[in-house]
């Protein structure tokens, strides 16, 4: 069913192993990042790693390939939970056999065709959004006037009614 998975390059910066084709190792990776992938409540279906190779910094580099759950393609919302995952260091590799690690996704322009009214609704959106500030601005400076011209009758009105207000007055 999925014809577009997310990728992109895990890179592990210190690894407890050195049989570099034993698959047993990135089964556990595997599993880790699946549980991760759930406990997280991300739309993964599956993963997959392959090619692993050590770098010029003899880092270990495995291309990974996350798979959307019941889709064919993954939404905006989707890579950016994944991706934000995996920048926040919030996965935890298996310690015993993984160490530290940074991952590069891959751009990804397979996102679904967005509903036909869409640019409709986002302009109906935008002046809606625009109608409503102008009408908040106009309330806003209408009760700022009414504020301070009460404010200038209740001042007028304690002179008025303080018997030596009017005194004060006629001596400046």
């Amino acid at each position: 069913m999925c014809a577009h998975p997310y990728t992109g390059t895990l890179y592990f910066r210190g690894i407890f192993f050195s049989d570099l084709e034993n698959p047993t190792r990135y089964a556990a990776l595997q599993q880790s990042l699946m549980q991760f992938f759930k406990f997280n409540h991300l739309p993964v279906d599956s993963v997959s790693l392959s090619n692993p190779r050590m770098d010029s910094l003899k880092y270990l580099t495995l291309n990974l390939s996350v798979f959307p759950y019941g889709q064919a393609s993954f939404n905006q919302t989707g890579v950016s939970l994944i991706a934000y995952a995996f920048s926040s260091f919030s996965f935890f590799p298996p310690e015993t056999l993984y160490g530290s690690y940074f991952f590069l996704g891959d751009e990804y322009n397979y996102f679904p065709d967005e509903p036909k009214n869409s640019k409709k609704s986002t302009i109906g959106i935008i002046i809606g959004a625009a109608v409503g500030g102008s009408v908040l601005l106009l309330l806003s400076l209408l009760a700022g006037i009414y504020a301070f011209h009460q404010k200038k009758k209740a001042e007028r009105a304690s002179i008025e009614s303080n018997p030596f207000g009017m005194i004060g007055i006629y001596l400046l």
